[in-house]
C-alpha cells in the first residue's frame, strides 16, 4: 500500500514497473502520494500482482492524468480516479468507503466488475457498462443518476441500488431513459413517489405507445400514438373490463370494444351522419346481436321482429281499444289499418314500448268485421287482429274498405256531377230558343 511520498521506479534500458508481487492475487493500493515508472526501451508498467490478479487502486487526485508519464502502462485490476471520473477496469473489491461527488462519475468498464463490500455514496453518476455487485449498501441520493447499459435512471430522492445492480428507488421518485445505439431516446420511464409508473416508447415506425400502471405494477391505461395522430386509448378497469378506444386524427371516435372479463365482447363501429353499428360477439367471436342506432336515437336490431304484447284479438266494445308493440317508441313509423295507412286524428301514440290508441271517433265509423291493424316501426310491423261485433248507429258508409281518412266523397262527386249536367241542359235549351 502507497500511502503517501514518492514511489519511483527507474530503469535503464529496460521497462520500469510497480506491481502487487509474484503472489497469485497480490494487491497494490495507491492511496496517496505520487507514483510512476519511468525505464528506457520497454513498456513501464504499473500493476496489481504478476498474474493480474490483484487490484490496483488509484484514489488520490493528486495521481492525475498531467502526473502520469506517457510511457506506463497501467493494467490489471485496476480503480483508477482522473478527471473526476473513478475507472474500473478488471475486478475491483472495493477496500474503502467511497462517495462519489456531485460532479464525480464512477465508471465501469465493460467486462469489468465492481464488488461493494463498504458503503457507497452517490452524489453524480454511476455508469455501469460490466457488473456491480452489491454487498453492502450502494446509496443514491436525490438528484444523482445511475447508467446501466443504454438505460439512465435520474433519482428525484434517496434510492439504494440492489444486490444485483438495478435500482431500489425506495419512496424516491424516479425517471428512467433508454436510449439507442445512436444516442436517441426511445423509451422514458417516470415513476413517483407513490408507485404509479409512465413510460412512454418510440417504436421504429412512429408509434409512441404510453403504458400507466398502479402501484401494483397493474397496467390501467395505454395510449397508442400513430405517426398520422390517429390514436388508441385502452381502459382496464377493476372488475376486469377492458375498454379499446380508436381514434382519428381529429379526436373523432371511430370504433370502441369492450371487452367482458369472461372473453365476450361488445363492439361499436362510428360511421357518417351519427350512425353507430353494435356487435356482440361471444368469447368464441360468435356475433350474439348486431343494432343498428341512429343519431335521433331510433336503431334497427338484426333478426328482431317486433310483436304485439297487449290488445290482441281485441273486440270494440263502445270504447277506445289499445294495442302495443314490444318495439321501442323511437322507432315507430305509422299504424296501418288492413294495409292501409291510418291517419294520425285516429290515433294516439304513447311510450310503454309502442303504445296505440285507435279513438272511439274512428271505431265507431267501422262496419261489423275483422281488421287487421299493424304498428311499423323502424324493426318491422307487429300486427294483429280486432273485431267491431255489431254496425255503429255512426256507420254512413256502404263499402266495405275501412275508414282511414284517405276515402273520397263519391256521395259529393255524384251531387257534383248531376248538378252539372243540369247546368248544361238548361244552357242548351236556352241556346235553342
Amino acid at each position: 500500500m502507497i500511502s503517501a511520498g514518492t514511489v519511483t521506479a527507474i530503469a535503464g534500458g529496460t521497462g520500469a514497473g510497480i506491481g502487487g508481487g509474484n503472489g497469485r492475487g497480490s494487491n497494490i493500493y495507491i492511496l496517496g502520494g505520487t507514483v510512476s515508472a519511468k525505464g528506457a526501451t520497454k513498456e513501464n508498467d504499473i500493476g496489481g500482482g504478476k498474474e493480474s490478479q490483484g487490484p490496483l487502486v488509484i484514489t488520490v487526485p493528486i495521481y492525475r492524468e498531467e502526473t502520469i508519464p506517457a510511457s506506463v502502462n497501467i493494467t490489471n485490476n485496476t480503480l483508477i480516479f482522473k478527471d473526476n471520473t473513478y475507472t474500473v477496469s478488471g475486478t475491483i473489491t472495493m477496500p474503502s468507503d467511497l462517495a462519489i461527488g456531485e460532479k464525480e462519475t464512477l465508471f465501469i468498464n465493460e467486462n469489468a466488475s465492481f464488488v461493494s463490500n463498504r458503503t457507497i455514496v452517490n452524489k453524480g453518476v454511476i455508469v455501469n457498462k460490466g457488473t456491480i455487485v452489491n454487498n453492502a449498501s450502494i446509496v443514491l441520493e436525490k438528484g444523482s443518476s445511475i447508467v446501466n447499459g443504454t438505460t439512465t435512471t435520474v433519482i428525484s430522492g434517496n434510492a439504494t441500488l440492489n444486490t444485483d445492480g438495478s435500482v431500489n428507488r425506495g419512496n424516491a421518485s424516479i425517471q428512467e431513459v433508454i436510449k439507442d445505439t445512436n444516442g436517441e431516446i426511445i423509451k422514458t420511464t417516470v415513476i413517483d413517489v407513490d408507485g404509479l409508473s409512465k413510460s412512454t416508447e418510440i417504436m421504429s415506425n412512429g408509434t409512441t405507445v404510453e403504458i400507466k400502471k398502479d402501484n401494483k405494477n397493474n397496467i390501467t391505461d395505454i395510449l397508442i400514438t400513430m405517426k398520422d395522430a390517429s390514436f388508441i386509448t385502452i381502459k382496464y378497469q377493476e372488475d376486469g373490463t377492458k375498454v379499446v378506444t380508436n381514434f382519428d386524427a381529429q379526436g373523432n371516435v371511430t370504433i370502441m370494444e369492450t371487452i367482458l372479463e369472461d372473453g365476450s365482447i361488445i363492439k361499436t363501429e362510428y360511421k357518417e351522419n351519427g350512425i353507430a353499428v353494435v356487435t356482440t360477439y361471444d368469447k368464441n367471436g360468435n356475433v350474439t346481436e348486431k343494432i343498428t342506432k341512429y343519431a335521433n336515437g331510433s336503431y334497427i336490431k338484426d333478426g328482431y321482429a317486433p310483436t304485439i304484447i297487449e290488445g290482441e284479438k281485441a273486440s270494440y266494445q263502445g270504447k277506445e281499444l289499445v294495442f302495443r308493440s314490444d318495439d321501442e317508441l323511437i322507432n315507430f313509423i305509422k299504424v296501418t289499418i288492413n294495409g292501409m295507412e291510418l291517419d294520425e286524428k285516429y290515433y294516439k301514440v304513447e311510450s310503454g314500448s309502442i303504445r296505440v290508441i285507435l279513438k272511439d271517433s274512428y271505431l265507431s265509423t267501422l262496419k261489423k268485421g275483422t281488421y287487421t291493424l299493424g304498428i311499423v316501426s323502424k324493426n318491422g310491423t307487429a300486427t294483429t287482429s280486432f273485431y267491431i261485433t255489431k254496425d255503429s248507429i255512426h256507420n254512413l258508409q256502404d263499402n266495405k274498405q275501412p275508414n282511414t281518412g284517405d276515402s273520397t266523397n263519391l256521395g259529393g262527386w255524384l251531387l257534383l256531377f248531376v248538378m252539372n249536367g243540369f247546368y248544361l241542359g238548361v244552357r242548351k235549351r236556352r241556346f235553342h230558343c
